[in-house]
């Protein structure tokens, strides 16, 4: 993978700032300079770093299969030791709130227990006026005043020149008096007897405490005089030794903090604290936690929370396996399918993939099993139609082909034409002929419907037609002949009839013969005067098996007269409200633009038309065929 040109400038500041900081090395050679390299390499490293984590990141999440493995990591890995470590934390934090919370209990109890023992703890008789009266301790003296006496109500921690003692007061007839217990104090049984109550190693230490911006920062200072006072004390070993194993060291801890309520000596920046600590093992913690007087109680208790801690283990790991199991079958299908549609989009159409999985992803799969057979087979079927209309249209070629050409001059006349079939092949046609006798023939006919069987039937009888001129058959008798060919060529299930117009023009005489066979009647065009040139008779074939008459009539033309023929697709052209163009506004077109040169005229005629009809689509063949009569 080609590395972006900003990653290569990055590469090479890291480099530069890498070679300044080896050249400075410790001898500081660079100077100040070294700044500048030190800092270069440490901000192109953070950004290399950063695109790399995203490159591996894209990398990792480009394809399915590794998006599904990354994605159940994620969901099915690294739960567990993040589960683990939030339960250990949490544990070792409840832990620790419990052997604090004890400790401050078991200080309380201490003292309450020497409230009433005058032997064991050494105790100040105040007055009624706060002062001191008789002291068992050397740091209070008689006539001392004791302002935080009142605070004594519950037992409180007091700092005597970093040692720390417990004092709480007692009512008394002759009045108040403080019992002080000297917790560090190796002759004294206080801390002993609070290992004991506990079961656990304490320590007493004073120092002082400050909040911070991030929370509490409590400092104690080592009194180097004192290290056998500020040393953990031990409970009385029990009778049964106890294995040292990693689960029965003590290494388990808990810290309950206080505020002094008085200092004798010299006072620390801070607010005086009293920290009470203790360490135990989880051993002797879990047995102090689930202790009952009968032991298969806690038995009890501990299989319970196991047992229901395996079940929810066995439950996540069934459910991984599970989900990892649905994440092999669905990358494999996908892998599948990948591979498939690889080898369609080479043009492989006959790949399959041949899912047996009964989920959503082998539904989806055997739907593209099926859409590549679809596929396929539209490509056979296309190819067919390709072809096919290739040939249609070299068919239409020749068809068009076999028209005379537009534009040509003609014995007498000069002839314009335009042809527009509505399909592949035209049923439309017409012809231009000489015949034996001197005379021009002229020939449009209309087929109906369209497509390539009208178009065959057109082209059999344009060819039938010619070769009747050729043989001077009369225009009557050819009518009749080509219904003949007509019947026998008849299909059952389409009705085929064919609309013809004959025109026999003598240019001596400017006479010309015309017989029609239910073609739309041609318009004589002399000026602005517009003519419609009637004969009347049925299309042929249009009733198999009855007489059929095909009269003809002789017009004369001036010079410079028109003689316009069209076929049944110019004048019944409709629009999107199906209103034909219609025989009306082809005669007012004629009238008004009679004059035109031919070619002008049928252009004139065709933009009519396609105004009128906007963008509705061709419906019919459109032919149109303009004789342009000669002087003789």
């Amino acid at each position: 993978m080609a590395l972006r040109k900003s990653t290569r400038i990055w590469l090479a500041l890291f480099a530069v700032g890498l070679a300044g900081i080896l050249v400075n090395g410790s001898s500081d050679r660079l100077g100040s300079v070294s700044i500048l390299f030190t800092l270069l390499f440490y901000t192109a490293a953070c950004v290399l770093l950063w695109r790399a984590g995203v490159a591996a990141f894209r990398l990792i999440i480009r394809r399915l299969t590794l998006r599904l493995a990354f994605s159940y990591f994620l969901i099915g890995i690294v739960p567990i030791p993040l589960l683990a470590a939030l339960f250990s934390v949490a544990g070792y934090v409840l832990a620790h709130q419990i052997i604090a919370t004890r400790l401050r209990d078991e200080v309380n109890e201490l003292a309450d227990l020497a409230r009433s023992s005058a032997a064991d703890a050494p105790h100040v008789q105040l007055g009624r006026d706060g002062r001191v009266v008789s002291s068992d301790v050397s740091w209070l003296k008689p006539g001392d005043e004791v302002p935080w006496a009142g605070a004594l109500v519950l037992p409180h921690p007091i700092i005597v020149q970093g040692s720390v003692w417990i004092g709480i007061r007692n009512e008394t007839p002759g009045g108040p008096v403080l019992r002080l217990l000297p917790l560090q104090d190796p002759s004294a049984p206080w801390l002993q007897r609070l290992a004991d109550r506990t079961g656990w190693d304490v320590m007493v230490r004073a120092g002082s405490g400050e909040g911070t911006f991030s929370g509490y920062q409590i400092r104690v200072r080592r009194n180097r005089e004192r290290k056998a006072e500020e040393r953990f004390v031990s409970p009385h070993p029990s009778a049964e030794p106890i294995p040292r194993t990693f689960w029965s060291r003590e290494w388990l801890g808990g810290i309950y903090v206080d505020r002094a309520v008085a200092i004798v000596g010299e006072k620390p920046a801070g607010t005086p604290v009293v920290a009470f600590l203790a360490r135990t093992s989880p051993a002797v913690f879990l047995g102090q936690l689930f202790a009952q007087g009968v032991p298969e109680i806690r038995r009890i208790v501990r299989v319970l929370i196991v047992g229901l801690t395996a079940a929810l283990l066995l439950v996540y790991l069934v459910a991984l396996a599970i989900a990892f199991g649905l994440v092999a079958s669905i990358v494999r299908n996908v892998n599948r399918l990948t591979r498939a549609t690889a080898a369609i989009s080479a043009g492989d159409f006959s790949v399959r993939v041949n899912s047996k999985s009964k989920d959503q992803i082998g539904d989806l799969a055997r739907s593209f099993d099926g859409m590549a057979a679809s596929i396929q087979s539209l490509l056979r079927e296309t190819a067919r139609k390709e072809k096919l209309e290739a040939d249609l249209a070299v068919a239409r070629a020749i068809q068009e082909s076999f028209l005379p050409e537009s534009g040509v001059r003609w014995k007498g006349f000069h002839a314009v034409a335009h042809f527009e079939p509505a399909a592949d092949l035209g049923g439309d046609y017409y012809d231009i002929l000489p015949m034996p006798d001197g005379r021009t023939a002229v020939a449009i006919g209309d087929v109906s419907g369209h497509g390539l069987p009208t178009g065959l039937v057109a082209a059999a009888a344009r060819a039938s037609l010619a070769s009747f001129v050729e043989l001077g058959v009369p225009a009557d008798q050819a009518f009749l002949r080509l219904g003949q060919r007509t019947e026998r060529s008849r299909d059952s299930q389409r009705r085929l009839y064919t609309t013809l117009s004959f025109f026999a023009y003598d240019a001596g005489r400017r006479v010309g013969t015309l017989t029609n066979a239910g073609h739309p009647a041609p318009y004589r065009v002399s000026g602005n005067r517009v003519e419609r040139l009637e004969v009347s008779a049925l299309p042929i074939g249009l009733l198999p098996g009855k007489p059929s008459s095909y009269p003809s009539k002789d017009f004369a033309f001036d010079p410079g007269d028109r003689l316009v023929f069209f076929t049944d697709g110019v004048v019944e052209a409709a629009d999107a409200q199906e209103d034909p163009w219609g025989y009306e506004r082809l005669e007012a077109l004629l009238a008004r633009e009679g004059e035109l040169p031919p070619d002008q005229l049928v252009g004139a005629v065709l933009a009519a038309v396609a105004a009128h009809v906007g963008p509705t689509p061709l419906e019919d063949d459109r032919t149109l065929l303009i004789l342009s009569f000669d002087a003789a």
